[in-house]
């Protein structure tokens, strides 16, 4: 065995107190790999012999892992952290020596004996390993020892408690031997404690919020319960410590769903947080550590634990728990069961559809003010649901509800819908639907009325006739919270598509307001206008319009040939008299008609026809029917009756007329003269103590000229032209024939005063004798 003296020097480096150790035999001898080995250096450094020893004591007897470092594997010295309720621990004693210039020797510790009453040390010897060229003993063996460790350490506190085992031991590089190197050493040992098994146990309660329970701890549950607007409700948590104490900190939270933000969490908290905070050490078992609740003695700040439902908050869950961490001594996140409530939906939304005008004209371009709106009765917001506006188009003739529920569709496509909702009412939709407007994604509507669309509609070229229906219907799906979306309610407004019918007084001038057959009119006049794509369309007289009241219409042929949409109504009227004194008129009284009685017509039905047109005739009853025909040359026909109904066309003949006496005429007095729709001329003389109607038809076996009778369909067909002066007390002008988009200014009615009227009556005046002159008188000049 050689025993070589060596001159080493230590570099200490850092915390780990590396070393660089040299020595004489230049090989450089590893560091220390922890404190003892330190002390076992210093020792070889001072007396310069190799077998300077070194012990420590840990948890490891083999399975070492790697130990080439700084309390790695073999040369660790620390313990792992032990049950928190544990008694008794297994430590191993390991140990290396410095070996320079004993390289290949074996070294012991010997005579170990335990000098602390904790601690059992079980065997004298421990192999301490072998001299190699590291200039230390290679990993040497271990030495059971059984350690006492009650009151020893604090379960959970990470930093443990050290606990100081002294000894005896010996040093020798033989079992059992001693080099007189015996002496008493003092080891540290850090116990680690498991935390004890606790855990924290968290509830979360609601209730109704009333006056009896305000500010007191009571009628909590876990249940969901069900809230209306207007009800207040009330959230209580509690968090308590279970199975053990605990020495840590828990954080605990209060998190809200479907609840307002609190104002004054941090923005760096999550926007469901409504409080938070902390509990801290000692934290005792079966106490509660955390209590929130809207009552003296509980946390409520800000009071947060309680809220108001709103009419915005239907079909919510409006929720809170409470939530911590750690969840127990293994850590974890944990949190109690929401507790909920439930705002459940009550509601009906009523659509309403308006529109600006209820008719249009025919050729307009535009249907202004349609407004789409959702009426929600409440007392909640409704559901996510959809809704739509739509336009289409109902033939003439038809007619639909303007409300209607429980049309089982869905509103995707809202143009069949609304054919659904038409076919409901035995009405076909043209092919001009339109979509207005249509909720592009899931909505709910709140409380009280939310318009949906509001504009004016381009209808221009949209196919259309007189007497249709241009419909506009809103629409809303699950329109009661107890329906789904494929269940709708609807509104509809239609317009109808009118035209104004003209009127044109040829040949002569258009008197208003006079005596006749015993009555007197106030005569106003007036006529109607359309203004289409900057033109104005109206009816109008070829010469003067006469009456003693107002005059709303075109003489002079104003408006022949149309006139522009801004003109000045002067400048169409170059031959309206009205004797109103302002502006302008007072031309005087007008000469009354005062025709005798007719008499002789008490009753009868008579028929006229082709053949009875001829000659000097003369007819008479209480009922006439002129079938139509053409009236011969040089005849001269009167026709007396109560009612006189034309139901043909009536025309003179072209000639030959040898003169003009020969002019044929008819004239027709009754009280009431009805044309019927299919006539389309009327040569004739209309004399009537009532009414003249220019289209009617027969209504129970009746026909009368009054408006409930005006049909646009029959009367649509034909325009009438009556060829001869028209006296009567009212003259009721029923065609609507024109004024369409072929011809806005074309008549339904043109009443044509022709000379040949004049020229028949001169001819007839001649005939019956010469005037005669019974005396005259000079008068003087007048200026």
């Amino acid at each position: 065995m050689s025993r070589r003296w060596a001159f080493a020097s230590l570099v200490l480096v850092g915390a780990m107190a590396s070393a660089l150790f040299l020595t004489n035999d230049a090989h450089a001898a590893r560091p220390a790999y922890n404190n003892s080995e330190i002390d076992a250096w210093n020792n070889y450094l001072r007396y310069g012999v190799c077998g300077q020893g070194a012990l420590w004591f840990n948890d490891k007897d083999g399975n070492y892992g790697p130990s080439n470092d700084w309390e790695r594997g073999y040369y660790s010295t620390g313990v792992q952290a032990v049950a928190h309720d544990q008694q008794y621990i297994t430590i191993y004693l390991h140990g290396s020596a410095v070996m320079v210039g004993c390289e290949g020797d074996p070294f012991y510790a010997t005579f170990i004996q335990s000098l602390s009453s904790r601690l059992t040390i079980h065997g004298t010897n421990l192999f301490r390993g072998r001299g190699d060229a590291s200039g230390w003993t290679s990993i040497g063996g271990s030495l059971p020892a059984t350690l006492d460790i009650r009151n020893i350490a604090t379960p959970g506190d990470p930093n443990g408690q050290v606990v100081y085992l002294t000894f005896r031991r010996c040093g020798d590089f033989k079992e059992n031997g001693s080099l007189d190197r015996c002496r008493a050493e003092t080891l540290p040992v850090r116990i680690i404690r498991q935390a004890a098994p606790w855990r924290a146990e968290g509830e979360s309660y609601i209730r109704r919020e009333t006056a009896g329970n305000k500010n007191v701890d009571r009628d909590w549950q876990k249940a969901t319960l069900f809230a209306k607007p207007g009800e207040t409700i009330g959230f209580t948590h509690r968090l308590a410590m279970r199975d053990a104490n605990a020495n840590q900190q828990i954080r605990h939270t209060i998190r809200g769903h479907n609840l307002p933000r609190s104002p004054h969490i941090p923005a760096s908290e999550a926007d469901s947080v409504i409080d938070y905070g902390w509990s801290s050490p000692p934290l005792l078992k079966d106490t509660f550590i955390q209590h929130y609740g809207p009552y003296p003695g509980a946390k409520n700040p800000w009071n947060v634990m309680r809220y108001t439902v709103k009419a915005s908050d239907a079909g919510k869950n409006i929720c809170q728990r409470i939530e911590w961490a750690p969840a127990s001594y293994k850590g974890g996140v944990a949190g109690s069961n929401y507790a909920c409530a439930v705002v459940p939906y009550e509601y009906t939304l009523r659509p309403s559809i308006d529109v600006a005008s209820t008719t249009i004209m025919l050729g307009q371009k535009k249907v202004s003010g349609v407004q789409g709106s959702i009426y929600n009765s409440g007392p909640t917001r409704s559901k996510p649901t959809r809704s739509a506006v739509v336009r289409f188009v109902a033939k003439a003739g038809n007619t639909i509800a303007e409300s209607g529920d429980n049309v089982r569709m869905s509103i995707e496509n809202p143009c069949e819908l609304a054919a659904h909702i038409a076919a409901k009412h035995g009405v076909t939709i043209s092919g001009a639907c339109k979509d207005l407007y249509k909720d592009g994604s899931d909505r709910d509507f709140p409380v009280n009325q939310t318009v949906i669309h509001s504009s004016d509609d381009d209808i221009n070229g949209l196919p259309v006739q007189s007497g249709d229906r241009v419909c506009y219907a809103t629409v809303v799906a699950a329109y009661k919270q107890e329906v789904g979306k494929e269940t709708s309610s609807y509104a509809v407004k239609c317009v109808v598509v009118s035209k104004k019918p003209k009127v044109q007084f040829w040949g002569g001038d258009v008197r208003a307001g006079v005596s006749f057959g015993g009555a007197t009119s106030k005569g106003l006049v007036q006529t109607s206008m359309t203004i289409l794509d900057d033109k104005r369309y109206g009816s109008w007289a070829e010469y003067g319009i006469l009456s003693p009241q107002n005059i709303i219409s075109a003489s002079g042929a104003g408006l022949s040939d149309g006139g522009p949409a801004g003109g000045l109504a002067r400048e169409y009227n170059a031959l309206t008299f009205r004797n109103t004194k302002t502006p302008y008129g007072q031309f005087g009284r007008l000469t009354g008609y005062n025709y005798p009685a007719i008499k002789g017509t008490d009753s009868g039905l008579i028929k006229i026809g082709d053949g009875q047109l001829s000659g000097n005739a003369e007819y008479r009853a209480a009922q006439v029917e002129i079938t139509g025909g053409t009236v011969k040359t040089g005849a001269y026909v009167t026709v007396y009756g109560r009612t006189v109904r034309i139901t043909g066309d009536i025309t003179y003949a072209n000639g030959p007329l040898s003169s003009v006496g020969s002019i044929p005429q008819l004239i027709i007095r009754a009280d009431h003269i009805i044309i019927e729709p299919n006539v389309q001329r009327v040569d004739a003389w209309l004399l009537a103590n009532k009414t003249v109607s220019t289209c009617a038809e027969a209504k129970n076996g009746k026909g009368w000229p009054e408006t409930d009778l005006l049909a646009s369909g029959a009367c649509d067909k034909q325009q009438l032209r009556v060829n001869g002066p028209i006296v009567t007390g009212s003259l009721y002008l029923r065609r609507t024939h024109g004024s369409d988009q072929t011809d806005f200014g074309k008549p339904a009615e043109i009443l044509n005063l022709r000379p040949d009227a004049y020229l028949a009556n001169y001819g007839r005046s001649r005939d019956s004798g010469a005037i005669q002159t019974m005396y005259s008188r000079e008068l003087p000049p007048r200026f």
